[in-house]
């Protein structure tokens, strides 16, 4: 599980790319097989569709990215073998390791608030653990300093963001709330310690993105609550909270109103990459662009064109409506699977779905092995 959200998510292992995930991938596939598990025939399903995909990408651009072809590969069995290894355990475990990395990103994040800690930890520390495998570039996204077990966001503001071990905090909320997602389905509650350290955990990231994500999912939880006075009192007051916060307060309505400026000149924002990308999907809406740089820009170099922040359409443009749709499919199966085997109302699986997408609106999550694992979680409830 540790391998998994590390090449997923914290920048000294995903940055340094198959120099990690390789020898990762051969660590787990080792284990799986030598514990008897065996390859369930949806997978050959599963690896299929996406060979047919990119097949039908080769015709149309007439082009062979083979890294970036069996790199997609490499990611899905890598997950799929994590999840087969650890079973039905997944969802607790992942849990158990997200509080320990946010109890680890509280005594930085803390640290932090001390004069000279954060410049310290930025220009003693960090360099000294950056990963000899990750390329120096001047790409547009800025890479915040690191120390593997937290990443420093030394980005000015009133109060310091908690990024975790991630690559910036938005994306640290995000593995936040799916932790707290698999919480309310395996305990069917939200308000006890654990529910704690996670909620704080994702106030302290500053994240617009995951405060918006963490009401829809009180407002979801509340939903599917047995007790009906949580859905005459407490909806409909955790949409006027939801409301006062976003017109109310500054940093949040900041946020959002720059997140939809589309004239920006900058950077591309949200709302700015969907527009890019839902210009470019329509140039190939069945097969993507694909992953390639060649063909997914289009012969573009300029870096900041080239930025895209919408995991949504981003994911949509790569790989086309097929996919994407086949993709969020699997996400939602996994959810209900597991609330069914967990006896949690089911419905809570559709409102889950919709708290990712949220997610991915501001994060490039989904061609991530956390996330490829997302599609394949229900496995670990079957045999076939």
């Amino acid at each position: 599980m540790s391998l998994l959200i590390a090449m997923s998510g914290v920048p000294f292992f995903y940055r340094s790319g198959m120099a990690f995930l390789i020898p990762s991938l051969v660590l787990v596939s080792i284990i799986f097989f030598s514990i008897g598990r065996q390859i369930h025939k949806f997978l050959i399903l599963y690896l299929f569709i996406f060979l047919l995909i990119q097949f039908g990408q080769m015709v149309k651009f007439n082009y062979l990215p083979l890294n970036t072809y069996l790199g997609l590969y490499i990611r899905v069995l890598f997950a799929y073998f994590v999840i087969q290894i650890i079973g039905s355990r997944f969802i607790s475990y992942y849990i158990n390791l997200i509080l320990i990395l946010a109890i680890v990103s509280f005594l930085f994040y803390f640290l932090c608030y001390i004069p000279g800690i954060e410049n310290f930890l930025i220009t003693k520390i960090a360099p000294h653990l950056e990963s000899p495998f990750i390329e120096k570039d001047a790409a547009v996204y800025v890479y915040w300093p690191s120390i593997i077990v937290y990443t420093i966001n030394p980005a000015g503001g009133s109060f310091p963001r908690n990024s975790g071990p991630f690559w910036e905090p938005g994306a640290y909320g995000g593995f936040l709330i799916i932790a707290l997602i698999f919480k309310i389905m395996i305990d069917k509650r939200i308000w006890d310690w654990k529910g704690a350290i996670l909620i704080t955990a994702i106030v302290s990231t500053f994240s617009t993105t995951a405060y918006l994500a963490f009401m829809l999912l009180l407002i979801a939880y509340n939903i599917v609550s047995k007790e009906k006075i949580y859905k005459i009192i407490f909806v409909p007051l955790l949409l006027l909270i939801s409301f006062i916060g976003v017109t109310q307060i500054e940093f949040l309505g900041d946020k959002i109103s720059e997140n939809m400026d589309i004239e920006t000149k900058t950077y591309n924002t949200r709302f700015k990459s969907a527009l890019l990308d839902l210009n470019d999907f329509v140039d190939n809406p069945v097969f993507g662009l694909g992953r390639s740089a060649f063909t997914r820009f289009k012969g573009i170099e300029d870096s900041h064109l080239m930025h895209r922040n919408n995991g949504i359409t981003s994911f949509l443009t790569t790989y086309g409506i097929v996919i994407f749709l086949f993709y969020f499919y699997l996400i939602y199966y996994s959810f209900n699977t597991i609330c069914i085997n967990m006896g949690f109302n089911n419905h809570f699986a559709v409102y889950s779905l919709i708290i990712v997408i949220v997610l991915g609106f501001s994060e490039i999550y989904f061609v991530r092995p956390f996330f490829y694992g997302l599609t394949l979680l229900h496995l670990a409830y079957s045999s076939e």
